[in-house]
């Protein structure tokens, strides 16, 4: 189910983790275009999705493609071990 964000996204965030897979739809059925090292940042739109236990952040690539990657586990609140961290 698609919905506002209500974690915050649609900020910069930080990614925590040493590699972490962006797909071409959220979900672990989308491929994996591209990936990320701790780190790095990325900005999200203001949308999300839960999809097989994860929370879903949207992007725009260089390309102008839309891309997904996972904020962490769907467990209803931010958690330390997330894997972004909203930057400021």
């Amino acid at each position: 189910r698609d919905r506002s964000v209500s974690r915050g996204l649609g900020d910069v965030y930080k990614r925590q983790v040493d590699y972490l897979r962006v797909r071409d739809a959220p979900g672990l059925g989308g491929t994996e275009v591209a990936h990320y090292s701790s780190g790095e940042t990325v900005t999200l739109d203001n949308w999300y999705k839960i999809a097989d236990g994860y929370v879903w952040g949207r992007y725009t690539g260089y390309s102008g493609a839309t891309r997904y990657i996972a904020v962490g586990k769907a467990t209803g609140k931010p958690e330390a071990d997330d894997y972004l961290v909203k930057v400021g």
